[in-house]
C-alpha cells in the first residue's frame, strides 16, 4: 500500500526556459503473506526530496534533484533499517507519436547507503538510466506504457547489475476527478553476482481521486 503526493511550488518564465520546483513525499508499507516466517520482510518505505525542472520551448527537458529514501522494520518498533540519499541529474524530451505523447529521459544518479543490517556505504552506487512513457487517451479510456532500463556499479564492491522494468496501465475516468486503474508490470535484475539476479510479475489495481488546492 502506498500513498504520494507531489507539491509544485509555482511555475516561473526565465525568458526561454520555464522553471518549475517539485517537492515529492511518499510512504508505502510492503506486507509478506503465505507463510509466517515472511514477516521477517516486512517493512516500511518513506522517500521524499525536492526537484527542479527546466523546460526548453524546443520540448527539452532538465531535471536536478534529491532523493531520501529510508526504510523502517514495522515488527521491530519501527527501527530504521536502511537510508538513502540520492543525488541526480537528467535529461529528458517529450514529443508525439501520432496522437500519443511520449518522452525519455536519460538520468544519472549516485546513491549514498546507510544499513543498520550490513556495512555502511556498502551499497553505494553509480546508476545510468534510461526511461520511455508513453500516454494516449480514446473517449474515458487511458492507456500508458513504460520502459526503464538501468545500470548499476558499485564502489565498494566488485557488483555490477542490470535492472529493467516493462509495464502498462489502464485508467478509466468517470469524470476530470474520479477514475480506475489496471496495472501490470514485470521486472528483472541481472548482476555479475547470481544472487541478486531476480524475476518479478506484478498484476494490480486502483481507485484514483484527483484534487487540486
Amino acid at each position: 500500500n502506498s500513498l504520494n503526493n507531489s507539491f509544485l511550488l509555482g511555475a516561473y518564465d526565465l525568458g526561454e526556459i520555464a522553471f518549475s520546483p517539485l517537492f515529492s513525499l511518499g510512504y508505502t508499507k510492503f506486507r509478506h503473506f503465505g507463510e509466517e516466517d515472511l514477516d521477517l520482510l516486512d517493512f516500511d518505505t518513506l522517500s521524499f526530496g525536492p526537484n527542479a525542472f527546466f523546460q526548453f520551448r524546443d520540448g527539452w527537458v532538465i531535471r536536478t534533484g534529491l532523493g531520501v529514501m529510508i526504510d523502517y522494520a514495522p515488527n521491530d518498533d519501527m527501527e530504521k533499517t536502511y537510508e538513502q540519499v540520492s543525488p541526480m541529474f537528467a535529461l529528458g524530451k517529450g514529443f508525439q507519436i501520432g496522437k500519443a505523447s511520449s518522452s525519455w529521459e536519460l538520468s544519472f544518479a549516485y546513491h549514498f547507503s546507510k544499513s543498520k543490517q550490513i556495512i555502511d556505504d556498502l551499497l553505494d552506487r553509480y546508476e545510468i538510466g534510461f526511461l520511455w512513457t508513453a500516454n494516449w487517451k480514446v473517449n474515458r479510456l487511458e492507456y500508458s506504457p513504460y520502459l526503464r532500463i538501468a545500470h548499476g556499479e558499485y564502489v565498494n564492491q566488485d557488483r555490477r547489475d542490470l535492472m529493467g522494468s516493462l509495464g502498462l496501465e489502464a485508467a478509466y475516468h468517470f469524470n476530470s476527478w474520479f477514475s480506475s486503474h489496471l496495472f501490470a508490470g514485470y521486472s528483472f535484475r541481472s548482476s555479475n553476482d547470481n544472487i541478486y539476479k531476480f524475476k518479478r510479475l506484478d498484476l494490480g489495481g486502483g481507485l484514483r481521486i484527483d484534487a487540486k488546492f
